[in-house]
């Protein structure tokens, strides 16, 4: 239940991001999503001279969070409906990306206004010769919000290497989320419902409103296992709560 709270309040955050940015929706069925992401003219870059030193931060036109001492680095949500009885899966199927060298990102502070001289690093990424985020696209852990089921993918715009200093910058990138089977649950029986929360919860947040509304359902308990109302349509993906 923490998690409905918290993603409620997060609507003008998530709804301000998205109109801020450009996103394409190419399709949208019931067993797939494919869009187009552009974060060109997105991102204002600055830079401040500390000790010497040429500090980057990327500004992003609304919230970033990190973790304290990773590099400070945005990241985007984009929402959609599920069908209770799909996972979901994402593969990339073009990228534009643009090469930066010669970049000092500064690390995510751990309090508001923090000096750079106070800033600290996490040991783990700073001397790895990688780039963080390591993933440019995943999808997170599915929700229940009400009587739809709903996931996110996590979009990395940029992605940094602290050991060469090079910064990557995905401009363009159009993905396909798809809807798999899921086999490995039981069996639930989910009558389409109508509900107007939840309806407008959708609306307002997932890319996929249209099919997403169609997915609105409740669980409900057959006697009789061999006979099924009309409009009640058998799934196999458990309903939980979940507080990611």
């Amino acid at each position: 239940m923490k998690f409905q709270f918290s993603v409620l309040l997060l609507f003008p955050i998530i709804l301000s991001s998205l109109r801020a940015q450009t996103i394409k929706i190419l399709e949208s069925k019931s067993d797939h999503i494919s869009i187009e992401l552009s974060f060109s003219d997105y991102y204002p870059i600055s830079e401040k001279i500390y000790q010497g030193k040429k500090f980057t931060y990327i500004e992003k036109n609304g919230i970033c969070f990190r973790k304290p001492g990773e590099p400070w680095v945005p990241t985007e949500y984009y929402y959609f409906g599920i069908p209770f009885n799909k996972i979901a899966t994402c593969k990339i199927l073009n990228i534009t990306q643009e090469k930066i060298a010669n970049i000092l990102i500064m690390p995510y502070p751990d309090s508001a206004n923090q000096p750079i001289g106070q800033l600290k690093y996490d040991p783990i990424i700073y001397i790895h010769d990688q780039v963080f985020p390591s993933s440019l696209v995943k999808v997170t852990r599915p929700f229940i919000m009400r009587y739809v089921k709903g996931a996110s993918i996590e979009v990395s715009p940029y992605q940094y290497n602290p050991i060469t200093r090079e910064l990557i910058f995905n401009k363009k990138i159009v993905l396909q989320i798809s809807f798999d089977s899921d086999t490995r649950n039981k069996e639930l029986n989910i009558m389409n419902i109508k509900d107007k929360l939840t309806e407008d919860f959708v609306a307002s947040i997932f890319i996929n409103p249209s099919e997403a509304k169609g997915f609105i359902g409740k669980q409900v308990t057959l006697k009789n296992s061999n006979s099924y109302p009309s409009d009640t349509v058998r799934y196999h993906q458990p309903i939980t709560h979940s507080n990611y």
